[in-house]
């Protein structure tokens, strides 16, 4: 067993790429199967209680990648992120006989709302890559390209956040988030919500008002958005595959010292 959340179980099968989803119904039908069998008898013996628990197979992937556990460092090890999961599902077959493959992603940053849109993108993208055969070559050299466009400004319509405001901003005193910075600019008080900012070189600003149109703000600062939106896609991703994730490790890239004495992360592939 892979890993087991609430109510589901993940199994490896040990499969091929040639086994299709038959195969995989009818493994995983008759483990279902097995476990219920069990699990009823355990609980017949053990309560002399009918058993209404019933797994049942749902559907099969190709690929599974659980990303890491953030901040978890122990000899050979790198604890998998609970309630979060990257896969390739295996369709049943159409018309042609073909089965369709696609990404499926649970608790990562491509379904969290409050990721911004190019993580979104990058990590079903990245996700795709890897799943269908990519290999590290690929992802470093995929990676380098939104870099390029990112630094050219061709991404700064996918640089939003969207976070939500629990209380209002002005309660907010022994810190200020930079969703409440955003808020207090907008002039906000005794009202909570979400607000959308990007993180500019001045820090977070506004980029929406109330009825979402544009406004004005200073440049975004593409540093942030490489070392806190692409960086951490791409190095749990190389993470899983055993690649040399430190490529891609924000706090492993060479840096500089600038003229005011300031560390600053030294970018660039």
């Amino acid at each position: 067993m892979l890993y087991g959340d609430t109510d589901s179980l993940f199994v490896e099968t040990r499969f091929d790429d040639n086994a299709g989803y038959g195969d995989f119904a009818e493994r995983c039908g008759a483990l279902a199967g097995e476990l219920n069998n069990f699990i009823a008898e355990k609980i017949w013996e053990e309560y002399r209680l009918e058993s209404f628990l019933e797994l049942r197979f749902e559907k099969p992937y190709r690929r599974f990648l659980i990303p890491p556990l953030r901040g978890f460092r122990e000899e050979g090890e790198n604890r998998g992120r609970a309630k979060g999961y990257g896969a390739y599902v295996i369709s049943p077959p159409g018309e042609d006989g073909i089965p369709t493959m696609i990404v499926e992603v649970k608790g990562m940053e491509a379904v969290r709302s409050d990721s911004t849109p190019l993580a979104r993108r990058l990590q079903l993208e990245l996700l795709e890559l890897v799943f269908s055969g990519g290999g590290e070559e690929d992802l470093r050299r995929r990676v380098a390209e939104i870099l390029k466009e990112l630094q050219d400004g061709k991404l700064d319509g996918e640089l939003a956040y969207r976070k939500r405001l629990s209380r209002p901003p002005e309660t907010y005193t022994s810190s200020t988030p930079p969703q409440v910075k955003a808020a207090r600019a907008l002039g906000w008080k005794g009202r909570r919500g979400t607000v959308e900012y990007v993180w500019t070189v001045n820090g977070a600003e506004p980029c929406t008002d109330e009825s979402r149109r544009p406004l004005p703000h200073a440049p975004p600062d593409y540093d942030h958005y490489t070392l806190s939106q692409v960086f951490p896609v791409a190095y749990s991703i190389a993470l899983a595959a055993r690649w040399d994730a430190e490529y891609f490790n924000p706090r492993g890239r060479g840096r500089r010292t600038t003229g005011a004495g300031e560390e600053q992360m030294e970018l660039g592939f």
